[in-house]
């Protein structure tokens, strides 16, 4: 698939997510998931892990019922990635998986068989080209967020917000 093509199907499906949930601006990861949730029915679960399955930084757990995101323990910026790139898995509605061993699931999901979640997420990993449609959605989640009406959104009541989507954008493009 070429770059354009990727950019324009991923910027339809941030335009829709941000038309039927609602993108914060200024950015709040908590208020965006809450949102999300809302949108989808059910509970989005953070998971913050010292270890995530397979040395991902990060991973989705359809459980039915909710949604869980696992994430490494790092700095607020590269939490907000890891966790939109889960998202971006979430709304494309991708079905990869890492192979998940019993105990991380007994950690991250107490209250699921790890029998039942291991048959359901023992999968092959995600695809190449749903990667980079996770990488890409996440970074324009965070590119709308800054941008309203044309114009870019800094709202000094969040400093900290602000130079994170600024490092963000730097770093990812925007």
């Amino acid at each position: 698939m070429h770059y354009q093509e990727l950019r324009r199907r991923c910027q339809d499906r941030v335009r829709r997510l941000d038309e039927e949930a609602g993108i914060p601006r200024p950015f709040e990861l908590r208020v965006f998931l809450d949102r999300l949730a809302e949108q989808r029915g059910r509970p989005i679960l953070l998971h913050p892990s010292e270890h995530v399955a397979g040395r991902a930084c990060g991973l989705w757990l359809d459980l039915g019922d909710a949604d869980v995101i696992a994430h490494a323990m790092t700095t607020p910026l590269h939490v907000w990635h890891i966790v939109l790139h889960e998202v971006g898995h979430m709304i494309s509605a991708h079905r990869g998986g890492q192979l998940l061993d019993r105990d991380f699931l007994r950690r991250l999901a107490p209250d699921v068989d790890p029998a039942v979640a291991v048959r359901m997420m023992g999968r092959t990993s995600y695809s190449e080209i749903e990667e980079q449609e996770a990488e890409m959605i996440a970074s324009l989640i965070l590119e709308r967020a800054r941008h309203r009406g044309g114009e870019t959104v800094n709202d000094p009541a969040s400093p900290q917000a602000a130079q994170i989507a600024d490092r963000f954008c730097d770093v990812f493009g925007g």
